[in-house]
């Protein structure tokens, strides 16, 4: 059930409704970022901006257990200059051949990530995981292992919707060339199920629970 809660930041209803329920925190969560990805600067490719989709399940209060999908449409040529002739020349045309100057990057991987406080306004988080990354360009490979570390923090805004922010760091293939994200976006959490609240008991009928 889809979490009834209309506080923000704090701000929420003066009280429940009598027999009303209230949704359970859900363990799902899909996220949405964007941002920028950058190579060493001696590799083929030039930084440009990636676009991750996550959906994750929380296996504890603490540990959660995400699969992501990156994308990056374009990533352009790097240049280098050959220091006997004075010109520039391609370093992704000497990896994958002549007339490659650009090409689009896929990224799949699967991390286990560590909240250190679940629940509350601003929840930091760190992991780690594995993945593989393949580039539309012959970079030697069609598919290549990558070790993918990850820390960032969810600031909610309510028990539904959170804003995300992240970096990676990204370790790839058997010479473990490095390269980095830094990526800002929006994560929804869902599942949660209805829970009964007790009714508000009002024995002076003063309109105020006993509580208040």
């Amino acid at each position: 059930a889809v979490c009834a809660c209309v506080a923000v930041w704090g701000v929420g209803l003066p009280a429940r409704t009598a027999g009303a329920a209230e949704a359970s925190r859900g363990p799902w969560t899909v996220g949405l970022t964007g941002g920028w990805a950058e190579d060493e600067a001696d590799k083929p490719l030039r930084d440009d901006f990636s676009t991750s989709l996550s959906v994750g399940y929380d296996l504890t209060d603490r540990w959660t257990l995400e699969g992501v999908l990156d994308y990056a449409p374009e990533f352009k040529e790097n240049f280098r200059r050959d220091w006997r002739t004075g010109e520039r020349v391609s370093r992704l045309e000497e990896k994958a051949g002549p007339g490659e100057h650009d090409t689009s990057c896929t990224r799949l991987g699967v991390d286990a990530l560590y909240h250190l406080a679940p629940g509350q306004r601003f929840d930091p988080y760190f992991g780690a995981g594995l993945g593989g990354v393949r580039y539309t360009a012959d970079l030697g490979s069609s598919v290549e292992p990558e070790l993918r570390l990850r820390a960032g923090c969810h600031a909610n805004l309510n028990p539904t919707w959170a804003v995300r922010a992240e970096v990676r760091l990204l370790t790839v293939g058997d010479e473990f060339e490095s390269s980095g994200m830094g990526l800002l976006g929006l994560v929804c959490r869902f599942g949660g199920r209805a829970e009964p609240v007790a009714p508000a008991v009002d024995t002076d009928y003063d309109g105020l629970s006993d509580a208040q």
